[in-house]
């Protein structure tokens, strides 16, 4: 009979733990400005997930999506072009937990040259 109140009273502590944990992953808020006039529409994959489709040049995104915390790989393509056909730009990027982030996609003097098209993170803490 104790063993059964020793149990009872471990599941109840269990759950009361992990109902005080926080849920899901840690996450951050990524927005994303197309800062360039040649790059056409735009969409941004994240790990081979769409993010943000249709992205007009010069445009910034007011409403941010979510990403884990983490290494990602985040690759600007022109709209509706696979990633990997002709990437405008392909790059590893760290994201930390709890910080806000503007994923930029940026052109040296604005000419659509796939060597000098570069992504940046500009951080910005919450």
């Amino acid at each position: 009979m104790q063993n059964r109140k020793s149990l009872k009273a471990t599941l109840i502590a269990t759950l009361f733990v992990a109902s005080l944990s926080p849920q899901g992953s840690a996450t951050s808020h990524l927005f994303f400005h197309n800062d360039s006039g040649a790059s056409g529409m735009v969409d941004v994959y994240v790990n081979g997930n769409l993010l943000y489709s249709e992205i007009s040049p010069d445009n910034h995104m007011v409403f941010p999506k979510t990403v884990e915390a983490g290494t990602h790989e985040f690759v600007v393509t022109r709209h509706k072009v696979a990633p990997g056909v002709k990437d405008l730009a392909r790059k590893m990027l760290e994201v930390q937990y709890a910080d806000q982030y503007t994923l930029k996609l940026g052109m040296k003097d604005d000419t659509l040259d796939p060597t000098e098209v570069t992504v940046s993170l500009d951080i910005r803490p919450r």
